[in-house]
């Protein structure tokens, strides 16, 4: 999985230790504001109707130009690497591996 399939203000019994570290933020996004969330922050959402009832959120998925690959086994992230799907971007803009050689 990558969210977390509970909501973290009740979580499963097995959750709440964990639950319970986390940080929180909360934000009020109003009309007219945008929030941006960066690449692999967790969060949750929740919709709070306007006095009039309606409410309304929308959501932007893209393919990260950065990502990070490594075995689930693994505890600290890996290297940060360019997203290979931008390999030949990377190519034209002078970004590949001058050498020729894989990582």
């Amino acid at each position: 999985l990558n969210y977390a399939a509970y909501d973290i203000d009740t979580p499963p019994e097995e959750y709440v230790a964990r639950a319970a570290k986390l940080r929180r933020v909360r934000v009020v996004v109003r009309a007219g504001e945008v929030l941006y969330l960066p690449f692999g922050w967790w969060h949750q959402v929740r919709a709070l109707p306007a006095h009039h009832g309606l409410c309304a959120s929308a959501a932007a998925f893209f393919e990260p130009f950065f990502v990070r690959f490594q075995p689930r086994s693994l505890t600290k992230p890996g290297p940060l690497l360019p997203n290979p799907k931008y390999r030949n971007l990377c190519s034209r803009l002078g970004l590949d591996d001058s050498d020729g050689e894989e990582q």
